[in-house]
């Protein structure tokens, strides 16, 4: 992916991996990460969500069940074609999914035949669940949709299914090439935000809010935000100026990327030396 379209964020040294620093991938493009990801859609496990929400109460929202109904209003499923699933054996249950979103998630006329092959042979291991569907927040193996379009056959994010097509009311403005600094505050109540141009970063610009301010910006500049804005550990914020607001420990802590393993197979040929022959022609 070009790097206008992504931040050049590292990590610090890992110590786990002999202190190497990774790239941190963020979209900063209209429709996020969502514009640069893999377009796999996959949702986290029932039994995660649930830890999260008993952080709050037994019947947070936070829960599988209080988070299930807007997993589904998200997205717009559509079905694998029959001789798709029937040549590759996709299971899924629409009754974990709707038709409501503009963004759209499905699969495309072509599966690689290999993944199948696997899939078989997870069958012939002990102790492997298949669940029935990717979107039923259980753990194991499964076909996964995509986010495409089905007509036009292209990634479908966050832009094409909201800004591009549903939001057309006179009071919505997208401000793209800026970059939120901080949030004002009033005592400790979010009144407006502060942002520069990517352009000219001298200069700095607030909008006040009439109603609310919402923070949506993703797991790594969320918690940068609330953290410039005075939200965060005090003893962070005070190592780097900030003036603390709101003591609030867990800004920033525990942040975590999914995992990826990537297997490279190197071969190496030994040919013989043989002799060559020179033919010229005059």
């Amino acid at each position: 992916m070009s790097a206008q379209f992504m931040y050049s964020i590292n990590s610090v040294p890992q110590v786990n991996l002999k202190n190497h620093s990774i790239g941190v991938l963020a979209g900063k493009v209209v429709g996020g990460s969502s514009a640069v990801n893999a377009m796999m859609t996959v949702r986290g496990t029932e039994e995660d969500y649930n830890r999260w929400g008993n952080f709050f109460s037994n019947s947070s929202i936070w829960s599988w069940e209080g988070m299930l109904p807007y997993f589904k209003k998200a997205l717009n499923f559509v079905p694998p074609l029959d001789d798709v699933t029937e040549a590759s054996n996709i299971t899924y249950d629409t009754s974990y999914w709707s038709n409501t979103s503009g963004v759209y998630t499905g699969w495309p006329s072509y599966q690689y035949p290999g993944t199948k092959v696997q899939m078989d042979a997870f069958r012939q291991m002990p102790g492997v669940e298949f669940p029935p569907d990717s979107g039923s927040g259980r753990p194991g193996v499964y076909w996964f949709p995509q986010f495409m379009d089905p007509k036009t056959v292209t990634r479908s994010f966050a832009r094409t299914g909201h800004y591009d097509k549903q939001i057309t009311r006179e009071n919505y403005q997208l401000i793209a090439g800026n970059k939120v600094l901080q949030i004002v505050l009033n005592g400790t109540t979010a009144a407006g935000v502060t942002f520069i141009s990517a352009k000219n970063t001298t200069v700095s610009t607030t909008v006040m809010a009439n109603k609310e301010v919402i923070i949506a910006a993703g797991g790594i500049h969320s918690p940068q935000v609330l953290q410039r804005s005075g939200i965060g550990p005090r003893k962070l914020l005070t190592a780097a100026n900030i003036s603390t607001v709101v003591d609030l420990p867990g800004v920033g802590q525990n942040f975590q990327d999914h995992p990826m393993i990537q297997m490279r197979v190197s071969r190496k040929f030994h040919v013989p030396y043989q002799g060559i022959s020179l033919l010229s022609s005059s």
